[in-house]
């Protein structure tokens, strides 16, 4: 039988793929022992570079897609960055414990005794706070860190009567003999009323 490519030679091999008859100058051996024509040779060659571009492209949309094989911390490591972030939350905590408390200065205005009143009343509600529910026993004791330390204010505090009430939590008032407006006002944790008002409860 002749060659499938030259008929005019003798057939001598045979294609493993096609099953074509193949003379030895048209048969291609194969490491693997198999023998191919020239077409089933430039398939096979055509189909590796096909698996190899398509090897290629998958790859790198995966790097892409980041689905490469990423580093992973042992736990060493992840127990040493969790003991960092927390000394330094520790360090940033007891620097902040350390700031003093920055508290409004409170200045005293007695040409409007229901401004005087209220705002006495948000140092002293302040005070309380800042010594578990506790109002203090003078008018002094919320000197500096309450109310400003100056002239103006120890003035003022000169001229008004304050004392500890059980049920109120203190009372306070202007007194009689006050330069200023308001004697008629009274107040409490709660409100401030007239006299008139407080006298009748």
């Amino acid at each position: 039988m002749g060659c499938v490519y030259h008929p005019n030679h003798d057939a001598t091999k045979l294609c493993d793929q096609c099953q074509a008859d193949l003379c030895d100058s048209c048969a291609f051996s194969l490491e693997s022992g198999h023998t191919l024509c020239h077409r089933c040779m430039l398939a096979l060659s055509l189909k590796d570079v096909k698996s190899e571009a398509t090897r290629r492209k998958q790859a790198e949309e995966a790097q892409q897609l980041g689905l490469k094989k990423r580093y992973r911390p042992g736990y060493l490591h992840i127990l040493l960055a969790v003991g960092a972030m927390l000394a330094l939350l520790f360090v940033g905590l007891r620097f902040y414990w350390g700031l003093p408390v920055q508290r409004p200065q409170i200045v005293l205005d007695a040409t409007s005794p229901m401004r005087l009143l209220t705002k006495l009343q948000f140092a002293l509600s302040q005070c309380a706070t800042a010594h578990q529910d506790r109002y203090p026993d003078s008018f002094y004791d919320l000197l500096p860190d309450f109310l400003a330390d100056t002239a103006q204010n120890r003035r003022v505090l000169r001229n008004l009567l304050y004392r500890l009430d059980a049920r109120q939590g203190y009372v306070l008032s202007i007194n009689k003999n006050a330069p200023f407006p308001g004697k008629e006002l009274v107040a409490t944790a709660e409100d401030i009323r007239f006299a008139g008002e407080e006298l009748s409860r």
